[in-house]
């Protein structure tokens, strides 16, 4: 089965033991702008009583291996919110990208380009906090606009 995540695509194939267990396998395709680069994550020895279970592990494990490559996501409803914090001369600007779904089997596939929180703040903390604060209010009001793919 196949799933995208943040423009990831997620294959996992549970693999069918002797013993009558399955065993999670997990690629995840990263796609580059000239290029697809295929990564085979190490699910360790688990053994899982159906394939759906070991199906399930195995997508946990590529969310969470997509996340830790590119940073967690907030969440807000159906909606990822993804922070940023630029240091200036005069104090920090806080941005933010938004993901959503096109459909169950493709998590995160759309994304707005970085948006930049109105204001300058004193450190980075608020400026992600102001980020993520304007991003609930685009979502909110319905004004998300998507980036060209």
């Amino acid at each position: 089965m196949a799933t995208t995540y943040r423009r990831h695509t997620l294959n996992n194939t549970p693999l069918r033991l002797a013993d009558g267990g399955h065993s999670p396998r997990l690629v995840v395709t990263e796609h580059r702008a000239e290029e697809a680069v295929d990564h085979v994550i190490d699910l360790g020895p688990d053994v899982y009583r159906t394939a759906q279970e070991a199906a399930q592990a195995a997508m946990e494990a590529g969310v969470q291996w997509v996340d830790s490559r590119l940073g967690p996501l907030h969440r807000h409803e159906g909606f990822g919110l993804e922070t940023s914090a630029t240091s200036h001369e005069k104090g920090w600007t806080g941005e933010v990208r938004i993901y959503g779904s096109s459909s169950d089997t493709a998590i995160f596939d759309r994304r707005t380009n970085y948006i930049a929180a109105p204001g300058v703040f004193r450190d980075d903390g608020q400026a992600r906090d102001a980020a993520q604060k304007h991003a609930i209010d685009l979502i909110d009001a319905g004004e998300i606009e998507w980036e060209d793919r």
